[in-house]
Protein backbone atom coordinates (compact mmCIF):
# COMPACT_ATOMS: atom_id res chain seq x y z
CA UNK A 1 0.00 0.00 0.00
CA UNK A 2 1.06 3.27 -0.83
CA UNK A 3 1.29 6.35 1.47
CA UNK A 4 -1.14 7.76 -1.11
CA UNK A 5 -3.41 5.40 -0.51
CA UNK A 6 -3.58 5.44 3.54
CA UNK A 7 -6.08 7.48 4.89
CA UNK A 8 -7.32 8.15 8.56
CA UNK A 9 -10.23 6.37 10.06
CA UNK A 10 -11.34 7.39 13.59
CA UNK A 11 -12.36 5.23 16.35
CA UNK A 12 -15.12 7.05 17.71
CA UNK A 13 -14.53 5.92 21.63
CA UNK A 14 -10.86 5.99 21.71
CA UNK A 15 -8.71 9.11 22.61
CA UNK A 16 -5.81 7.32 21.69
CA UNK A 17 -4.45 6.87 18.16
CA UNK A 18 -1.16 5.05 17.06
CA UNK A 19 0.26 4.09 13.49
CA UNK A 20 3.80 3.28 12.16
CA UNK A 21 4.74 4.91 8.74
CA UNK A 22 8.18 3.66 6.44
CA UNK A 23 10.91 5.78 7.97
CA UNK A 24 10.32 7.96 4.44
CA UNK A 25 10.96 11.59 3.77
CA UNK A 26 7.44 10.97 2.09
CA UNK A 27 5.39 10.01 5.71
CA UNK A 28 6.00 13.11 7.84
CA UNK A 29 3.20 14.82 5.80
CA UNK A 30 1.12 11.34 6.34
CA UNK A 31 1.70 11.54 10.47
CA UNK A 32 1.02 15.83 9.90
CA UNK A 33 -2.65 14.72 8.43
CA UNK A 34 -3.16 11.33 10.71
CA UNK A 35 -2.59 13.62 13.89
CA UNK A 36 -4.51 16.48 12.44
CA UNK A 37 -7.84 14.29 11.87
CA UNK A 38 -7.46 12.83 14.98
CA UNK A 39 -7.31 16.09 17.13
CA UNK A 40 -9.82 17.77 15.18
CA UNK A 41 -12.51 14.23 15.73
CA UNK A 42 -11.51 14.81 19.18
CA UNK A 43 -12.84 18.45 19.38
CA UNK A 44 -9.32 20.34 19.73
CA UNK A 45 -9.09 23.98 18.66
CA UNK A 46 -7.11 25.07 15.46
CA UNK A 47 -3.93 26.26 17.59
CA UNK A 48 -3.33 22.85 19.20
CA UNK A 49 -3.75 21.41 15.86
CA UNK A 50 -1.21 23.48 14.60
CA UNK A 51 0.93 22.58 17.17
CA UNK A 52 0.39 19.46 17.02
CA UNK A 53 1.20 18.91 13.42
CA UNK A 54 4.11 21.28 13.81
CA UNK A 55 5.42 18.92 16.68
CA UNK A 56 4.72 15.38 15.05
CA UNK A 57 6.88 16.90 12.07
CA UNK A 58 9.71 17.87 14.31
CA UNK A 59 9.66 14.51 16.16
CA UNK A 60 9.25 12.62 13.27
CA UNK A 61 11.81 14.02 10.98
CA UNK A 62 14.60 13.80 13.98
CA UNK A 63 13.65 10.17 13.72
CA UNK A 64 13.68 9.63 10.33
CA UNK A 65 17.68 11.31 10.28
CA UNK A 66 19.01 10.43 13.33
CA UNK A 67 17.84 6.78 13.92
CA UNK A 68 18.60 3.71 11.69
CA UNK A 69 15.06 2.82 12.02
CA UNK A 70 13.19 1.43 8.86
CA UNK A 71 9.56 2.50 10.16
CA UNK A 72 9.05 4.76 12.94
CA UNK A 73 5.96 4.57 15.29
CA UNK A 74 3.76 7.36 16.37
CA UNK A 75 1.52 7.99 18.97
CA UNK A 76 -1.16 10.52 20.16
CA UNK A 77 -3.40 10.97 23.22
CA UNK A 78 -5.83 13.74 23.18
CA UNK A 79 -6.61 14.13 26.52
CA UNK A 80 -9.37 16.43 28.51
CA UNK A 81 -6.56 18.68 29.23
CA UNK A 82 -3.62 17.74 27.19
CA UNK A 83 -2.27 16.19 23.99
CA UNK A 84 0.94 13.93 24.42
CA UNK A 85 2.36 12.81 21.31
CA UNK A 86 5.00 10.05 21.03
CA UNK A 87 7.51 9.42 18.16
CA UNK A 88 9.41 5.97 18.09
CA UNK A 89 12.17 4.87 17.04
CA UNK A 90 15.96 2.30 17.25
CA UNK A 91 18.52 3.43 19.00
CA UNK A 92 19.29 4.48 22.72
CA UNK A 93 17.91 8.20 22.36
CA UNK A 94 21.30 8.75 24.74
CA UNK A 95 21.78 11.79 22.31
CA UNK A 96 18.41 13.52 22.40
CA UNK A 97 18.84 16.93 23.12
CA UNK A 98 18.28 20.70 21.82
CA UNK A 99 21.69 22.25 20.97
CA UNK A 100 22.77 25.68 19.90
CA UNK A 101 22.50 26.05 16.10
CA UNK A 102 24.15 28.52 14.06
CA UNK A 103 22.61 31.89 12.89
CA UNK A 104 23.13 30.06 9.53
CA UNK A 105 22.29 26.54 9.83
CA UNK A 106 19.59 25.32 7.60
CA UNK A 107 19.24 22.31 10.23
CA UNK A 108 19.31 21.53 13.98
CA UNK A 109 16.40 23.76 15.36
CA UNK A 110 14.08 20.89 15.87
CA UNK A 111 14.40 19.70 18.99
CA UNK A 112 14.55 23.79 20.09
CA UNK A 113 11.42 24.17 18.31
CA UNK A 114 9.99 21.22 20.27
CA UNK A 115 10.88 22.79 23.73
CA UNK A 116 9.75 26.16 22.88
CA UNK A 117 6.24 25.57 21.75
CA UNK A 118 5.40 22.12 24.23
CA UNK A 119 4.36 22.31 27.87
CA UNK A 120 7.07 19.18 28.75
CA UNK A 121 8.90 16.56 26.84
CA UNK A 122 11.38 14.20 26.98
CA UNK A 123 12.80 10.89 26.22
CA UNK A 124 11.85 7.32 27.14
CA UNK A 125 14.51 4.39 26.54
CA UNK A 126 14.29 0.46 26.46
CA UNK A 127 15.97 -2.57 25.04
CA UNK A 128 13.80 -1.92 21.74
CA UNK A 129 14.30 1.69 21.27
CA UNK A 130 13.39 5.21 22.62
CA UNK A 131 10.68 7.76 22.68
CA UNK A 132 10.64 10.98 22.35
CA UNK A 133 7.87 12.32 23.74
CA UNK A 134 6.44 15.90 24.61
CA UNK A 135 2.83 16.80 25.74
CA UNK A 136 0.74 20.74 25.20
CA UNK A 137 -2.74 22.01 26.27
CA UNK A 138 -5.34 20.22 24.66
CA UNK A 139 -6.09 24.11 23.43
CA UNK A 140 -2.78 25.49 23.02
CA UNK A 141 -1.72 28.58 21.26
Amino acid sequence: MALTDMTFRPAAFSPHLAFVLPAHAGSVAAARSFVRAHLTHRGCGADAQDSAALLISELFTNALRHTPSATIGCAVHAGERHVRIEVRGKGDGADIAPGPAETLDVRGRGLLIVQSICAAWGVQADDQGHTVWCTLPHDAP
